[in-house]
């Protein structure tokens, strides 16, 4: 009816985290009698369970920076760490903005390259996540991921236009002057929604669908018809405009003034006069007829016979 009540102590591994719980079994042996007869009881176990906690955790950095310009090529480190307390299998990391990035190394330390675009100026941020996965001793998914937002260049839109006119000086009454726009993107951002206008042809509205910093687009025109009053105007002054809204929607303009001469302002007059026959008697009325006509290239006011 006696108890003895024995103890002893066991370090816990990392096998024994993985499995989940450590199981123990024990039992008493002894001997009896003269003769040593060998006394054995049934064994008894106990099972306890660990406290597992498979964990991940990912971590992404980026160098270098700040951004200034399309180009700038961007690396990016991504690392993974097993923060629980199980063995992890199957541990690989992805980055879909790397383009053939693979992180499955046993260090998971992984480095990639990024070159910035327009699009991420335009955007005025570069953001993307790096995504680790592994696998539990019981089978489980583990998975952590992380984001990185990286500021782009400060938003300058600008515009410029420019205007030209052919032919210079332009020619006579009824022949056709042609005005040319160039309009460039002077800014660091895509323009959209580009409109030019000139004050010449009410009606006159030609758009540029977008434009890339940089990049001048030369494809829009106004030919006008020469009229007597711009010859004798003696040139043809106007203004034209140009519209067109950055990547948030805030618009951007400029004008472009030019004086077109035109040819040589060259007035004449040519007078003809002429007498019907009539009988040479005296008191007969002699009708006389006189012609004038303007053989100049501008007109002509207050014209006394």
């Amino acid at each position: 009816g006696e108890t003895a009540s024995c103890g002893g102590s066991y370090t816990i591994s990392q096998l024994d985290l993985d499995a989940g719980s450590v199981f123990n079994d024990a039992y008493a042996q002894t001997t009896f009698g003269a003769t040593d007869t060998s006394v054995l009881s049934p064994p008894d176990s106990v099972t306890t369970p660990a406290a597992a906690a498979p964990a991940l955790s990912v971590s992404k950095s980026v160098a270098t920076l700040p951004v200034t310009s399309v180009g700038q090529v961007l690396t990016y480190t991504v690392l993974v760490e097993n923060t629980g307390n199980q063995t992890l299998t199957n541990v690989s990391a992805t980055d879909p903005l790397l383009a053939g990035f693979s992180c499955a190394a046993a260090t998971l330390s992984c480095t990639g390259d990024y070159t910035v675009t327009q699009a991420n100026v335009d955007a005025g941020s570069l953001s993307n996540t790096a995504t680790a996965n592994g696998v539990a001793p019981s089978g489980g998914g583990v998975s952590d991921s992380d984001t990185v937002v990286v500021a782009m260049p400060a938003a300058m839109p600008s515009i410029s236009l420019v205007k030209t006119a052919t032919p210079t000086p332009f020619g006579a009454v009824g022949t056709t002057l042609t005005y040319r726009f160039s309009v460039e993107n002077t800014g660091n951002v895509t323009l959209s929604n580009i409109t030019v206008t000139d004050v010449l042809d009410p009606g006159f509205a030609c758009t540029i669908p977008d434009l890339a910093p940089g990049l001048t687009d030369t494809t829009c025109s106004l030919p006008v018809t020469v009229t007597q009053a711009m010859v004798d105007a003696g040139s043809q002054s106007n203004t034209a405009s140009v519209r067109a809204d950055d990547p948030s929607g805030t618009p951007v303009t400029d004008t472009s003034t030019i004086s077109t001469p035109g040819p040589a302002r060259l007035p004449s007059l040519e007078a003809t006069k002429t007498v019907t026959p009539a009988p040479g008697l005296v008191g007969t009325v002699v009708p006389f007829a006189l012609d004038v006509t303007n053989t100049g290239t501008v007109s002509l006011d207050t014209v006394v016979i």
